[in-house]
Parts: C-alpha cells; structure tokens; sequence
C-alpha cells in the first residue's frame, strides 16, 4: 500500500497456495479516515470482494471437477452455496456434493444439518412431489446431527426451522429456534429462521426485529439474497409493503431467479395495488416454474396466514387453482 497525503492506495492479492493460482486482485483508493474508522468502507470493498472471489472460485472448482479431487471444504462450500442457486442442475450438484461430505465425516454435525437444509430448499424451489414427506425426512437428517451435537446452533435452527414449515409442533419449533439464538447469539441463521417462525405464526414486531438482526449479522454473506428474501417476508407480515418491495428488488439484484422472492415480490405488489407490476413478476414465476398453481403452492407447508395471502394474490391474478 502507499500513502499520498490524506489518500490511501492498496494493491490487494488473494492467491491459493495449493495451485499457485491468483484469486482475486485489485487496487482500490480510500481515505486514511476511512481506514481508521470502525466501520470503514474500504475495508467492507476488500472483505466483500475478496469474499464473493474466493466463493466463486469454490463454485467453479465443485462444479466441474470429479467429487473425488475436491478437499472436504470444498465440498461443504460448494453444496451450501449451490443449494441456494435457482436450477435443478445446481440444487442436483449440491445434493451430490453434500452427499461426499457427509459419507467423508459422518460424525461431525455441521455436513448434516446443511443436508436437511438442502430439503427445504428442495422444496420451496418447487421441486419435490411430496413437500411433506420430504420435510419430515428433513427432520429426521437434523435430528442425526443433533445426536452428533445437542448443542450446534446450525442443527437447531435447522429443525426448528422445518417443524415451523410443516406448521406442526409449533411451540418446540419455537423453542428450538430460541434455543439456537441462546447458545449462539451471533448465528445468523438462528435469528434468520426465528424471525421466519414469527412471519408465520408470530407477532410482526418479532419478526421484523429478529430477521433484520440476521440482516445486521451477516453483512459479508455470499448467500445475502436469501436473508434479504426472508427479511422481505418479515416486512410483508408487517403490512410494510413497499419495504418489502424494495428488499425483494435488492435481493433480486443478487439473484434473480429466486422462486420464494418472486412470491413475496409478487404478493406486495399485489395488495398494494401495483397490479400490472405482480402479473408481470407472476409471469417470471411460470417462467421458470411453468406447473405452479395455487394448490400446489399450498401444498408447500402448514397453512400460515402469509402463505394464504400469497396464494390469495396468485388467485387474484388468474392462476388456476
């Protein structure tokens, strides 16, 4: 780095050792206040940079190569981030990914909870013939990683979070999810599904203030669009909706091929009278899920109020039941 004046240049590098290969590179100009400062931009360029590089090496490196010749990292980093992608061929490739990890360090937590997770996803992604089956597999797979672990966070959150789905034993999946933010304070994904608890069967109040400290937890998050679409759901059961639309926009910046943002996006517009707006974003909907109906939508998880606003709007907007 070089000083000039009040200005600060850093040449920043981020290589893998292993392969020789240069990651990441920039060269990026700030201010020496900045620098100094608790909460300096500059340093939020380089981490969020280097951050997002370093993930989409991961990426590229789990998607083309033999499982094999990926290291465990790899593997767990690949399947969590390609769970979160929009097509069947990464969800199928996470699977695959996740499987390895879990036949490589079958005693060890942290792989399984990631694998009930990636049922979920399955299932909001549209994808499974029978979501309740599935979830109550879920459950099962969570409940293997809390034998592993009573006390993973990630575990607890994670089946708190599929009960709280089905929309079945509503006050353990609340216990656990409160659980999960105790022996965790700072686990994102703890107060993230908490606050989802409370969109779907709780007070609004909660459910804006528990998911938007998931928000302020995870600034850095490569999966940031989906806390931001969970964050939106918060805002919808509040009644916030042009909050709502506007972190669905954000999120949808990020990706946009989001099944689960389009229905929040596509739900606010709706009742907030955008009407021409929601059947345009319900078209991006059949777009990429062509068998939607409001039936199958349902069919999802236990019949929250939000969920029957959703359908509501879909219903309002012409989709077959």
């Amino acid at each position: 780095y070089s000083v000039l004046g009040g200005k600060v240049v850093i040449n920043a590098e981020l290589s893998d050792a292993r392969r020789n290969d240069v990651v990441w590179a920039d060269r990026v100009i700030g201010t020496v206040d900045d620098l100094l400062q608790m909460e300096s931009q500059l340093i939020h360029q380089l981490t969020d940079a280097s951050t997002q590089a370093l993930m989409s090496c991961t990426i590229r490196r789990a998607m083309v190569l033999p499982v094999p010749h990926l290291d465990s990292n790899a593997l767990l980093l690949g399947g969590i981030a390609m769970m979160h992608r929009s097509t069947a061929r990464d969800l199928d490739r996470s699977r695959e990914l996740l499987d390895a990890v879990t036949n490589r360090h079958a005693r060890v937590a942290t792989p399984w909870a990631w694998m009930a997770k990636w049922h979920i996803l399955n299932v909001i992604q549209g994808r499974s013939a029978d979501a309740p089956t599935e979830f109550r597999q879920a459950i099962d797979i969570a409940d293997r990683a809390l034998d592993l672990e009573p006390h993973s966070s990630l575990a607890l959150a994670i089946k708190g979070h599929l009960l709280c789905h089905l929309g079945v034993d509503l006050d353990k999946s609340r216990d656990l999810l409160l659980m999960a933010t105790e022996v965790n304070p700072n686990d994102h994904n703890a107060w993230l599904y908490a606050g989802f608890w409370s969109t779907m069967w709780g007070d609004s109040g909660d459910a804006v203030r528990e998911s938007e400290r998931a928000l302020d937890l995870s600034p850095l998050d490569p999966q940031r669009f989906f806390i931001e679409m969970l964050v939106a759901h918060s805002y919808l059961v509040a009644n916030d909706l042009s909050k709502a639309i506007n972190m669905c926009h954000q999120s949808l910046r990020r990706n946009r091929y989001y099944l689960a943002t389009l229905r929040v996006l596509m739900t606010a517009q709706y009742e907030v009278g955008q009407v021409e707006d929601a059947r345009q974003t319900l078209g991006q909907l059949l777009a990429l899920q062509p068998d939607l109906s409001v039936s199958k939508f349902l069919s999802y998880g236990g019949q929250s109020k939000i969920r029957q606003r959703a359908a509501d709007a879909m219903a309002g907007l012409g989709l077959p039941r």
